[in-house]
């Protein structure tokens, strides 16, 4: 119980601020349909029940209450039912937002260690069986049984007796689908796990394309999806059977309920005990009930198991989050940029850097090298703030790390990696993405400045050309020239290249390196590389690994 209490306070904290109008929806919702079972009852009664000589009265007035009545349902269920929907809609739009903004929280760590159809399948399935609650089960769920409720209350008042063993058989039937209900729960939850491994799947299969056709990976690609699909469909498949004999179970006890009440019903009308329209009203009041306790058995279920989804969200949500700045050594005599004695690992027991020293002077071009695993990497991940080093002390601009907050270092750094990043729009969006109150103008000027401007006005529509998923439509060269546009229209006053050229052709890698060339002038530059023709005209060198500098003549 006080983990049902636990989920559903997790669930409906999304619906702060629109409590009254969602509750009062749904509480409307239910009065007013579980009332049209009610008068039907009662005008049955009473009309069996009435003498002869006044049942045209009666039917007259029986016309003028259903009357009153279909005129209130027609003005009252739809603000009711807007005012539930409209709520539950607000609940999903703050889940979906919740969970983006945490995207953005967490570090890059995170997505470092995880296939992206991983996380997307936190927003695009647990999201989604989480705002089910909201639209559907909750609602469904509260109202079959507060219905069960409001209709036991005259069912008892026309004849305890009967009532009794038919909630008696009810109560049998509630029991057996709570109990159901926490077997189907468990097993949903494992379906989360298994369709977040096949979107994973999926996104190995889309995003890798060329390589499964280059290498003939399509009969292992298949066999992989058609293991994890397999399994979501065995765990469907048991779902599916539990609820296929629940559905059976609850449907023979409502079968069990009338035939009871036949025989009971008849017996007692020809004692004396009661009256044909006491029989009636309740027949016709428990046929009612019968579905909704056949809903509460379909419906608490699903609600239960969608819980399943709460936990996945909040178990993402509770995902240790980037701090606003990381605490490090205070370095007395900094320079430009300073590493100071910085140790670091991506584990505890294995150390990338160790005692690690590099300083650069404002407005210095300087090449790291070294070989793969030497660290490079880790030194422009570092200055980015990605990760907290374990000891020592780093400065960024002339001022220590420990007093910067993550956000003003990147402010101060415009970043090229190796592999362009470029998102599925134009490319005039892509270049403004490096500061996005640029104007048309000022992107011209960056594509000009990143020798990007020519090939761009080449392409179909220009600079509202889209560049596809990941830039597929252009060249590698060309998504480079773009994302070193962005990089300049930021106009940060560090500019760090990590490996940017590395995987270019000689025509591309030229025309980046003389926009590098020229940037680089009024900027303090920093390029890893490994190539000697991209770092030839750097003021240093820094071979990772070494003690000392090296300085080489541009040329």
């Amino acid at each position: 119980m006080h983990e049902l209490y636990k989920d559903l306070k997790n669930t409906f904290v999304f619906l702060k601020g629109h409590f009254f109008v969602y509750f009062t929806g749904i509480i409307g919702m239910i009065l007013l349909q579980s009332s049209s079972a009610l008068l039907e009852s009662y005008l049955l009664k009473m009309l069996l029940d009435i003498g002869a000589p006044e049942s045209m009265w009666f039917i007259f007035k029986m016309i003028a209450i259903l009357v009153i009545y279909m005129i209130l349902m027609v003005l009252l269920l739809p603000v009711f039912t807007f005012m539930f929907n409209g709520r539950a809609k607000y609940g999903h739009c703050n889940l979906n937002k919740a969970v983006y903004e945490k995207f953005n929280k967490i570090d890059v760590n995170y997505y470092e260690k995880r296939h992206s159809g991983e996380v997307l399948s936190v927003f695009e399935n647990d999201t989604w069986v989480v705002a089910v609650i909201f639209m559907r089960h909750f609602r469904r769920t509260v109202a079959s049984l507060a219905t069960i409720v409001i209709y036991l209350i005259p069912m008892f008042v026309f004849d305890y007796r009967i009532t009794l063993i038919i909630l008696t058989l009810n109560l049998i039937t509630l029991t057996a689908n709570t109990y159901i209900a926490k077997r189907l729960k468990a097993t949903t939850k494992e379906i989360q796990k298994q369709m977040s491994n096949m979107t994973v799947t999926i996104g190995n299969i889309v995003g890798g394309m060329s390589i499964i056709k280059m290498y003939q990976l399509a009969g292992s690609m298949r066999e992989k999806f058609k293991k994890d699909n397999s399994e979501v469909s065995r765990l469907s498949l048991k779902n599916s059977k539990i609820t296929a004999l629940l559905t059976s179970y609850n449907f023979f006890i409502s079968m069990l309920n009338i035939l009871v009440f036949l025989l009971l019903g008849t017996i007692m009308v020809k004692h004396g005990l009661t009256t044909y329209g006491n029989i009636l009203a309740i027949m016709t009041l428990q046929t009612a009930l019968d579905a909704n306790f056949r809903e509460f058995g379909q419906y608490y279920p699903m609600f239960y198991n969608s819980l399943a989804g709460t936990e996945r969200i909040y178990d993402f949500l509770d995902i240790e989050e980037e701090p606003l700045k990381w605490e490090a050594e205070h370095i007395n005599q900094a320079e430009y940029i300073q590493f100071y004695k910085v140790n670091f690992g991506y584990t505890q027991d294995k150390l990338v850097l160790k005692d690690f020293n590099l300083s650069v002077k404002e407005g210095e071009t300087l090449a790291i090298i070294g070989e793969s695993g030497s660290g490079k990497s880790s030194v422009a991940k570092l200055l980015l703030g990605f990760y907290k080093i374990n000891s020592g002390g780093i400065s960024i601009g002339g001022k220590n790390l420990s007093d910067m907050i993550l956000s003003e270092i990147r402010d101060m750094i415009a970043y090229v990696p190796q592999e362009a990043i470029l998102f599925n729009t134009t490319i005039m969006e892509n270049i403004r993405y490096g500061r996005e109150d640029a104007t048309d103008e000022e992107i011209f000027a960056a594509a000009r400045a990143a020798n990007a401007d020519t090939f761009i006005r080449q392409q179909p529509q220009g600079y509202e050309t889209l560049v596809g998923e990941r830039g597929i439509r252009l060249s590698g060269g060309q998504c480079q020239r773009i994302a070193i546009a962005r990089a300049i229209i930021k106009n940060a006053p560090i500019l760090l290249l990590d490996e940017a050229t590395s995987a270019l052709d000689s025509e591309s890698e030229r025309l980046i390196k003389s926009t590098i060339d020229e940037y680089g002038k009024t900027r303090t530059t920093i390029i890893i590389a490994h190539r000697l023709s991209t770092i030839e005209n750097a003021d240093r060198v820094f071979r990772m690994g070494e003690e000392e500098q090296q300085s080489i003549v541009a040329g």
